[in-house]
């Protein structure tokens, strides 16, 4: 009997940078953001979690909290789903 080897599975951290992958606009100003870890870590989650993005805009970062829209049955990447109302919902559309 061959044993077979599981590879182990690497899990996101907040030490590594997101890398936007897509955007998909849903209706007028507001626009779902998916993210996928550079490194293909897999995304841990509960339904209803929010995560804290560090936003590059002009005069320094915002930190800002979004609850994430997708589902952790889906662990390769991570969404956000955001209304742009000010200059946060702006800067990543950016």
């Amino acid at each position: 009997m061959n044993a077979s080897i599981q590879p182990a599975l690497a899990f996101w951290t907040d030490d590594e940078p997101l890398e936007c992958v897509s955007t998909l606009p849903e209706v007028p100003n507001v626009v779902t953001f998916t993210f996928q870890s550079p490194t293909g870590a897999l995304f841990a989650f509960k339904p209803g979690q929010f995560i804290t993005l560090e936003l590059p805009v002009p005069g320094g970062p915002l930190h800002r909290t979004y609850t994430i829209s997708s589902s952790p049955s889906r662990p390769t990447s991570l969404t956000i789903t955001v209304k742009a109302q000010d200059v946060c919902g702006h800067a990543l559309d950016a």
